[in-house]
Order: structure tokens, then C-alpha cells, then sequence
């Protein structure tokens, strides 16, 4: 309705309104996955369908066709996404029980959590209107740049996939240990998360003009845009404290706590600095979101991040990468894979060493 007032084509408003309305259903169906513990299913369906979609787009590419309008694209949206919830209904058979009092304490646990959510996303794509108010025409270049920043996300997926339900029923059920199992996954999740970044970075400068032939590349701009993305994916497992059931509110309180202060540094950057001093704005408010999160977390539960080993292997992240940069230059395949052979040399097997090292060997099993 709301695009339909906004005079968006009405067969297009339809379509959109029904992919919402089709996904949305199917997180249902992921959900109830992920709290039973079968990620295979919930892979099968989310991954399924954006696989196949990716498979469709990449074909009628290579075969010289082309969309027609974005209503072609939502056709192909909304036949995934009844594809995928066919599917699910399939495989789970559900049947209706309707339990008011089961649903009134869902809901009282899991708003606030949704609504959090929903502010995140916010958060991660307020800096934009800063860019769209000083710099309209850039604005391209710096979501060009989020976007290749944001592939990190792929790889957080998969790791909150698991985590979310796990963390959620060991904080709430007190289970014994689980303190250890916390730590040591975060502490993992994190180092991996550092290789990722800096292997992403160090491909960036060959990579770019195959992605985004038309857009000038800034790798300054993209580090910056990579710590943020960085940050925004360790405020999954360092709010756990905020998971315990009557304590969900206090995510929407940090959520309204960063986004006021990412807007406003944003703006206030964004116009001494340009696109840099946008993302910095940015990177403030999701370190504010980070740090909020830990702050709660530290103060409701018994956990003990090392936070010295963590700040030690990010500044050897940034200073293997950025040294390489300056020692191998060059914006070549070959410059590019030099850089990140010896980053993966020098990094893989000592981070690797760290995340034994967090994990006890009695805990490691687990």
C-alpha cells in the first residue's frame, strides 16, 4: 500500500506485497528449523530458493535476454518463494492449535526482538541519506562499497544460523558450562571473521572493476565500510544478555541509542569529509550498538571475553593487511594473490592456534 501511494506501478506493488507475504511465512517455517536444531532444512529452504533465483538471473545473462521490468524480477521473486514454502509445508505437515497464552508470551519475548531487528536495519543504511544529502551523485560509489562490504555477512549467516537458538536456551535454561561454550564460540567467530575481512579487502582492487566496472574503487572507503560490517556482526553473539526472557526491551533501547548517534555523526562528518566521514559516522553507531550490547551482557551473565586476545588479532588483521598493501603493490590478479597467499600464511595457522587455545580440550568435543 504504502509503495502503491508512493506511485509505484500497481502490478508491481501486488507482487512486491506478495513476496513479503510469501517470505515472511516461510521465516515461520526457519524458525521452528533453527529452534529444533536442523540447520540442513533451514539451508535447504533460505539458501535453496536465493541459490536458484541466483541461478536464473546468472542465465538469462549469459543467454543475452534481460528484464524486462522489475515486475519480470518479482515474478521470478514470488515463484521461488511459493516454490520454497511449498516445500516447507511438505516437509513439516503443520496443523492448527491455536494457544492463546503460548502466543501472548512468544509475543511478549519475541516483539521487542523483532522490532530491534527491524532498527538494525536502519542502522546499517541511515548513513546513506547523509551521502544522498551532501553528495546525491556519489551515492552510487558509497553503496557500490557497502554492498561488497556487506558479502561478509555471508559467512555471519551461517554462524548466527547456530548460534541464536543455542544462546537463547542455554541463557535462559541455566544450563551448567554454557558460559565456556559461549565464550569460546564468539572468540572462534571473531578470529575467522578477521580472516574474512582481510581476505575480502586484499581481492577487492582485481575484483572491482569485474563487479563495478563503472565505479571508481576507494580501498579507504572500503576498509572503513568492512570494520563496520565487522562490528555489526559481533553485536549478534555479544547480545546475548539481552536474550533472557523479560529482558528483550533493552534491545530496542540500544537499537534507538546508535542510530542516533550513527545519524548524527554521519551527518556531521559527512559534511567535512564526504563519503569517508559518512561511513565513519556510520562505523560509530555500530560500534555504539557493540559496545551497548557487551556493556548489558557483561552485567546479567557470568561471561569472560578475553578482550586483550582480541584486541591484539585485530591489530595484527590490520597490520598484515595493510603492510602487505604497502610492501606488494599493485592492482593486478597477480599483486592480489601474492598479498593474500602470504596474509593466509601468516594468519590462518596463528589464529588458528588462538581458537584452540580458547577452547578447552574438554570443551572442544562439544
Amino acid at each position: 500500500m504504502v509503495t502503491w501511494f508512493l506511485g509505484f506501478d500497481a502490478y508491481v506493488c501486488a507482487l512486491l506485497g506478495a513476496a513479503v507475504a510469501l517470505e515472511g511465512t516461510i521465516s515461520f517455517f526457519s524458525s521452528l528449523w533453527r529452534a529444533q536444531g536442523r540447520p540442513s532444512r533451514f539451508a535447504m529452504v533460505e539458501g535453496g530458493r536465493a541459490a536458484i533465483l541466483v541461478a536464473v538471473l546468472t542465465c538469462i545473462l549469459l543467454f543475452g535476454a534481460h528484464l524486462s521490468t522489475v515486475g519480470t524480477y518479482f515474478e521470478l521473486r514470488v515463484g521461488m518463494a511459493l516454490l520454497a514454502l511449498l516445500a516447507a509445508v511438505a516437509v513439516v505437515r503443520p496443523h492448527l492449535s491455536p494457544n492463546m497464552s503460548a502466543a501472548w508470551s512468544a509475543s511478549c519475548y519475541g516483539v521487542p526482538i523483532v522490532l530491534a531487528s527491524a532498527l538494525s536495519a536502519l542502522l546499517i543504511g541511515a548513513d546513506r541519506y547523509a551521502v544522498a544529502f551532501y553528495e546525491p551523485e556519489a551515492i552510487s560509489t558509497y553503496v557500490a562499497h557497502m554492498k561488497l562490504a556487506q558479502l561478509v555477512a555471508l559467512v555471519a549467516t551461517a554462524y548466527f544460523t547456530w548460534f541464536g537458538p543455542v544462546a537463547i536456551r542455554l541463557v535462559n535454561d541455566d544450563v551448567r558450562g554454557s558460559s565456556a561454550l559461549l565464550v569460546n564460540s564468539t572468540s572462534v567467530f571473531l578470529l575467522a571473521l578477521l580472516i574474512v575481512c582481510a581476505n575480502l579487502f586484499l581481492v577487492a582492487p582485481p575484483a572491482w572493476s569485474l563487479l563495478f566496472p563503472q565505479v571508481m574503487f576507494n580501498q579507504q572507503l572500503l576498509a572503513v565500510h568492512l570494520a563496520g560490517t565487522a562490528l555489526f556482526a559481533m553485536g549478534n553473539p555479544l547480545s546475548i544478555g539481552t536474550l533472557r526472557a523479560g529482558h528483550t526491551y533493552q534491545a530496542v533501547i540500544v537499537a534507538l541509542i546508535a542510530i542516533s548517534v550513527g545519524m548524527f555523526a554521519s551527518f556531521v562528518l559527512g559534511a567535512s569529509f564526504g563519503l569517508l566521514g559518512a561511513a565513519w559516522g556510520r562505523m560509530m553507531g555500530l560500534a555504539t550498538y557493540v559496545f551497548a550490547f557487551a556493556l548489558l551482557t557483561l552485567r546479567s551473565l557470568p561471561l569472560s571475553y578475553p578482550w586483550l586476545t582480541y584486541a591484539i588479532a585485530t591489530a595484527m588483521c590490520i597490520l598484515v593487511v595493510s603492510g602487505l598493501t604497502i610492501i606488494l603493490p599493485g592492482d593486478g590478479w597477480y599483486a592480489a594473490s601474492a598479498r593474500i597467499a602470504v596474509a593466509n600464511v601468516l594468519m590462518v595457522p596463528l589464529f588458528g592456534y588462538l581458537a584452540l587455545a580458547f577452547i578447552r580440550k574438554s570443551d572442544r568435543t562439544q
